[in-house]
């Protein structure tokens, strides 16, 4: 449901940041009409999992210059990471339900440098029926 804003830049103040790496998967699966799980109509599942991360790295601060030195796939601070489950089932020729779970954190200190860190647990439950 939300995309991760990719966090480019370099900074050494007032965070320091030096790339990113993330990753992201999906999985769907639509069980099919007539099986037990699929019942009249099928029911479909969508699984997804992201994560990113900054890079681990040695920041050098001089009067003249600043360096940085990071090793490209090492895993440093976490940035974001969410995981959620979609679940939709038509019941009948007028009624639809889905079930969703999504799990978020999000690191706002690098993210928007700001202090704090977010955690956010969602469930719904939409249901859509349709009137003559």
């Amino acid at each position: 449901m939300y995309v991760y804003q990719a966090q480019a830049q370099l900074t050494f103040f007032p965070q320091r940041k030096s790339g990113e790496i993330g990753s992201q998967f999906d999985i769907n699966y639509q069980f099919k009409k007539g099986t037990a799980l699929g019942g009249k109509y099928g029911t479909d599942i969508a699984v997804n999992f992201a994560n990113w991360y900054g890079f681990k790295r040695k920041y050098r601060v001089y009067e003249d210059f600043n360096t940085v030195e990071t090793k490209t796939l090492d895993l440093g601070e976490g940035y974001y990471s969410d995981f959620n489950v979609d679940i939709r089932k038509k019941l009948s020729h007028s009624w639809n339900t889905a079930l969703i779970y999504i799990y978020q954190d999000y690191n706002t200190d690098k993210i928007q440098e700001t202090e704090g860190h977010v955690y956010a647990t969602t469930a719904v439950w939409d249901n859509l029926f349709k009137i003559n």
